[in-house]
């Protein structure tokens, strides 16, 4: 006759080899999940919404073309005789830029809040149409990358670059993005270092 000990280790027998297996298995995907997780925040929160650096890309090696001590354009100003090229394209003077408002945006393709807002800017781009015109001016990279980025991002406003970022220095611009209205008559009226909160914001700065 089998004791009773015995009848309670053969009740408790399926618990044994394979179904600790499962669960160990189980429990192990788990944590892995976990740590996912939270490696993917980390890493999101890396992906800092904060302006970027210029001097962070900046090449030791460029050489501005905006002679040294040219002043520093702020409020108040007229947009400097500056020539860009457009991208894909020919020439842009900015002082050429006046009749209507004007939305001159500062970006790079490798500078997350710069990606972010061009949607931004687009639409209210659409929303206003031909009664502000936007330029934006690729910064500190080559006409393939802001080619590559433009056609991902669905931006149809005009674009140029400004290969060396010494433009953007010329409107005292040390991170990116950075937004700089111009009113009908050419006058620097808002200077905005850092990516836009909403479109609202935008089109204030725009009425200012």
């Amino acid at each position: 006759m089998a004791s009773p000990e015995r009848d309670q280790a053969s009740a408790r027998s399926p618990l044994s080899s394979s179904t600790l297996l499962k669960r160990g298995t189980a429990l192990a995907i788990l944590l892995a999940l976990v740590a996912g997780w939270i490696t993917y925040r980390q890493t999101r929160n890396g992906e800092s919404e904060e302006p970027i650096r210029v001097e962070d890309f900046l090449s030791s090696e460029a050489e501005p073309v905006i002679p040294a001590g040219t002043a520093t354009i702020k409020i108040g100003d007229e947009l400097p005789d500056v020539v860009l090229p457009r991208i894909g394209g020919s020439a842009l003077s900015l002082a050429d830029l006046s009749g209507i408002p004007t939305v001159i945006n500062f970006w790079a393709s490798n500078c997350t809040p710069c990606v972010a807002e061009m949607p931004l800017l687009e639409r209210v781009h659409q929303q206003l149409g031909d009664t502000v015109q936007f330029v934006g001016i690729n910064t500190l990279e080559g006409a393939d990358a802001a080619t590559a980025m433009i056609k991902k991002t669905g931006v149809t406003y005009e674009q140029a670059q400004d290969p060396l970022g010494d433009v953007l220095a010329l409107f005292g611009g040390t991170k990116l993005p950075m937004t700089v209205v111009v009113s009908a008559t050419g006058v620097v009226t808002a200077l905005l270092p850092g990516a836009l909160k909403n479109e609202q914001e935008l089109i204030d700065l725009i009425a200012t």
